[in-house]
């Protein structure tokens, strides 16, 4: 079975299902942050260190294979499915995934309804960017109600069962966690004008004492 192919003219590995023997993933990163994300939208990002500083959980070696990961779920009218078949594994009336170079765009449609997710890391920031997310109909317009939201598991070290007992969250102008023995956090802005980043509000207490990402300006 042939599952993919190479786009020379775009310098894109183009992935066209979703069920590939195993999880065809990524790698984005900067010189501190990184995405792994695979075909079907799994994955998870670290600050550093893959094993140690963790922002994300996900399972290498676990079945059934690649379902954590920064998921994006669409309702409509009572049907749920996701941009890249996971976690849902709702059919799809189309699907492809383009792995290039330093970001991953997913595209699939169903129902009539049309998603596209970018994703990418820059140099310049410690930090994931979902450049765009579109959800369209055929002819371009929207004449029914549509529910988008998106999942991921925190995760601020290695041992899932050690980062449960610590974990502090909050929600005000924004939603995050914090792990109270490293005097890490992580937070999602939900200030609309500050929504497109995600960014930190404390510095780490140990190595360098940097923050963990930055917030574009």
């Amino acid at each position: 079975m042939k599952y993919g192919f190479f786009d020379d003219a775009a310098r894109e590995y183009v992935i066209t299902t979703p069920q590939t023997p195993l999880p065809w993933i990524n790698y984005l990163g900067s010189r501190d942050f990184f995405r792994l994300i695979s075909n079907t939208g799994g994955g998870y990002c670290f600050y550093k260190d893959a094993k140690l500083l963790r922002l994300t959980r996900y399972r290498y070696n676990d079945s059934p294979l690649d379902v954590n990961g920064h998921y994006f779920y669409i309702r409509d009218a009572g049907c749920v499915w996701s941009i890249g078949w996971q976690p849902v594994r709702a059919s799809l009336d189309s699907y492809v995934c383009r792995h290039g170079l330093g970001y991953t765009v997913l595209e699939s449609a169903k129902n009539g309804l049309r998603a596209r997710q970018e994703t990418f890391v820059p140099k310049a920031y410690w930090t994931e960017l979902l450049s765009r997310f579109l959800v369209r109909t055929g002819d371009g317009k929207l004449d029914r109600m549509v529910n988008i939201w998106h999942q991921y598991q925190c995760m601020v070290t290695f041992n899932m069962s050690r980062s449960a007992s610590y974990y502090e969250s909050g929600l005000g102008r924004g939603m995050g966690f914090r792990d109270s023995c490293q005097d890490l956090l992580g937070f999602v802005h939900l200030v609309p004008e500050r929504a497109r980043a995600y960014s930190t509000s404390r510095p780490r207490s140990s190595r360098t004492g940097a923050p963990i990402t930055s917030t574009s300006p």
